[in-house]
């Protein structure tokens, strides 16, 4: 899953111009910003794609797949190529 991904990113690259490294980086903050309570205090922390599960991982993957099409009209892959 994670190499589609960053196919993915490659193809959102290619269409907008934009670093794929800044478009993760995007695309992490816009759908893993999670609140959480540190120290005492609730914070917003943006959760490492790394360490997703594979239901969390595919959840996300969903979720940059839709935004991809409704916001950018792109239509990624299904598959690595």
């Amino acid at each position: 899953m994670n190499a589609l991904y960053w196919v993915w990113l490659e193809v959102i690259e290619r269409e907008t111009g934009n670093n794929k490294n800044d478009i993760h980086a995007y695309m992490k903050t816009k759908f893993l910003k999670r609140t959480k309570q540190v120290f005492g205090a609730v914070h917003e922390v943006v959760l490492s794609s790394a360490l997703l599960d594979t239901l969390d991982f595919s959840r996300y993957m969903a979720s940059v797949k839709q935004f991809a099409l409704d916001e950018l009209n792109i239509i990624l892959p299904d598959t690595e190529l």
